[in-house]
């Protein structure tokens, strides 16, 4: 592959705002119906998470060339050298899979999987760049 992959998420998700709407009708139809506050408290400890979600908008991803694999935690980035990663493992879950990168000096790297595009996208990728994957 001779350009960048790039992957990148957005809080801005339709998921996002239909989890707003939700908490926000659940709330209503609680209050309307005169819910115990315990059964609301739940939406109601949500609402203000999500709505933070969408205004700061954080931001996930990673981009990958010849030289480095660097992901990008809202703001938080990390950079791994392609020469310095021994291998990457899948560990596949029933939730989904977790990816830790092995270094060639023995250490080792968990990478959160909201950074990663879906592992099947991820392991055409890494293999397009020559990294080595062992899977689980």
């Amino acid at each position: 592959m001779n350009h960048p992959y790039v992957y990148s998420m957005s809080g801005r998700r339709p998921a996002t705002l239909f989890a707003l709407f939700a908490a926000m009708g659940f709330v209503t139809f609680g209050w309307t119906f005169g819910a115990p506050w315990f059964a609301l408290a739940p939406a109601l400890i949500v609402m203000p998470l999500v709505l933070y979600t969408i205004i700061a908008n954080p931001t996930y991803g990673m981009r990958l060339d010849r030289q480095a694999l660097e992901i990008d935690r809202n703001g938080n980035h990390r950079r791994f050298l392609l020469s310095s990663i021994d291998h990457v493992r899948m560990t596949e879950w029933n939730d989904g899979a977790s990816v830790t990168i092995h270094f060639k000096d023995g250490t080792r790297e968990l990478l959160p999987h909201m950074v990663l595009p879906s592992k099947s996208k991820l392991h055409e990728v890494l293999s397009a760049f020559g990294v080595s994957i062992k899977e689980d």
